[in-house]
């Protein structure tokens, strides 16, 4: 038997943000397929950059990373991050 999260992930994309909508916090979940320098922010839907969440080099595997939204204002947002020349976004919904 193999555990789930023993699975190297194939593709670098973001799996989910949970809970969404969200209140305060949520989670931001992706996997990335090899070793690389990851960056990660969060937009409004006019483009400016609201929150970074992660800038680095990182491990391959599945990476979570905690969104505090406690300085943000409702509303949509969109999670942008980017590894190499891959991006891979979503839209998340802050309701207070």
């Amino acid at each position: 038997d193999s555990e789930d999260g023993a699975v190297m992930p194939t593709e670098f994309s973001i799996v989910d943000a949970y809970p969404n909508p969200f209140n305060a916090f949520t989670n931001i979940v992706f996997n990335l397929p090899q070793q690389g320098y990851v960056s990660g922010s969060v937009f409004d839907l006019q483009g400016r950059n609201v929150l970074v969440l992660v800038e680095g080099n990182l491990q391959p595997g599945v990476h979570s990373v905690l969104l505090d939204g406690n300085m943000l204002s409702t509303g949509v947002y969109v999670v942008k991050i980017n590894s190499g020349n891959k991006v891979s976004t979503q839209k998340i919904v802050l309701l207070k």
